[in-house]
């Protein structure tokens, strides 16, 4: 079946295509729009509802109050960490450190000892 470029070239153009008429274009379009153009409103909402919510829940997280009262146990063991880093930017003595050291740890000590860790049951 050896072919020559002539003979493809006449076959070819014996098989020419025919232009569809324009009105096929037009129910094609129509058919298109009626099929797809619904389900793409409907995953664009989807998608819409989905990002609203992830920012909704953002916003949420972001702004929402601290209800926690802050615990003076906590913010004296605080004031201590600042006065250590003050001690130390000032050049303080070993003895003040030393001091302040003793202090914070008997104060968390007395805080651990105060709440001890709860085992968590499964």
């Amino acid at each position: 079946m050896s072919h020559s470029i002539e003979q493809l070239a006449r076959s070819l153009r014996a098989n020419a295509e025919v232009a569809p008429p324009p009105a096929l274009w037009l129910r094609t379009e129509a058919a298109y729009l009626e099929t797809f153009a619904p389900r793409r409103r409907s995953r664009r909402a989807a998608w819409m509802a989905c990002a609203a919510s992830v920012l909704i829940a953002g916003l949420y997280l972001i702004f929402q109050p601290d209800s926690r009262a802050p615990d003076p146990r906590v913010q004296y063991i605080e004031a201590i960490d600042r006065q250590l880093q003050r001690a130390y930017s000032d050049g303080s003595s070993d003895a003040e450190l030393d001091a302040l050291w003793r202090e914070r740890e008997q104060r968390l000590e007395q805080l651990k000892n105060e709440n001890p860790p709860q085992p968590i049951r499964i």
